[in-house]
């Protein structure tokens, strides 16, 4: 894994907003013959958060506003907590003025949330309240305890797929439309079958929480709630991987 990651390469040259763009990315990445199976059903807790604040022909200070805004929420969450400003300037700015701000978190385990928001075209509005949005979707992420973020849930039930003839497990929080349908695609078009279960379903605490709601369920109402916030549902998604191969290039 380590030697897969030190040839990864991402380069942002230049970077622009919508609508006119004029952005520009590089990547690279190595022909990887084989996957390997996935078994991740440890989410961990967060032990920091990292994020980037850019903007583009506009001043220099809606990209420190957006760090002081996300961090007066996030502060209150982590400690081990930096933002860094990314201020495009002349040729690598695009063609269009805006802002913008990527939020992410690791846990102890390895798992990743991300949340992202991005200044509108006709009626950008404060960066502060950008920033504010960006780190109350991210603190929605982690509160799902999944070891996979909500948006990336379709990746990784693809790479499950595609894993070796193994049974590849996940634990996500609940799954999305889109995780949804990525599920109904890969059955049609691989024969792959999701097997989804609660991740807490032998937890010992399940049956005390059943009796307490049928005893007395007027004054439990809140309690469960709080319950539901603190400890929220996992979904643990299994499967058994078609082995697929890379491509070879011929001639």
């Amino acid at each position: 894994v380590s030697t897969l990651a030190s040839s990864l390469e991402l380069r942002i040259a230049k970077l622009g907003s919508a609508p006119g763009g004029g952005g520009e990315v590089h990547f690279r990445c190595p022909i990887i013959k084989n996957l390997s199976t996935i078994n991740f059903t440890a989410p961990g807790r967060i032990k920091k958060i990292r994020g980037i604040a850019t903007s583009t022909r506009v001043s220099p200070q809606m990209a420190n506003r957006l760090i002081d805004a996300a961090r007066g929420v996030l502060g209150r969450y982590i400690p081990d907590l930096y933002l860094f400003a990314d201020v495009y300037r002349g040729e690598d700015s695009g063609k269009s003025p805006g802002f913008a701000i990527t939020l992410l978190a690791t846990s102890t385990t390895g798992a990743i949330y991300s949340a992202e928001a991005v200044s509108k075209t006709q009626d950008p509005g404060l960066p502060e309240d950008l920033a504010q949005d960006a780190a109350r979707m991210l603190l929605t992420e982690i509160a799902g305890r999944g070891c996979i973020d909500r948006s990336h849930q379709p990746m990784a039930l693809l790479l499950m797929a595609l894993s070796p003839q193994d049974v590849a497990r996940c634990t996500m929080a609940h799954p999305t439309a889109n995780a949804i349908q990525m599920m109904r695609d890969l059955k049609h078009a691989l024969g792959v079958s999701f097997k989804i279960a609660n991740a807490d379903a032998s937890a010992p605490d399940a049956t005390n929480d059943a009796e307490s709601e049928e005893s007395d369920s007027d004054d439990n109402d809140q309690d469960t709630m709080l319950k539901t916030l603190k400890k929220p549902a996992q979904f643990a998604v299994s499967c058994v991987g078609i082995n697929f191969a890379g491509f070879r290039k011929v001639g």
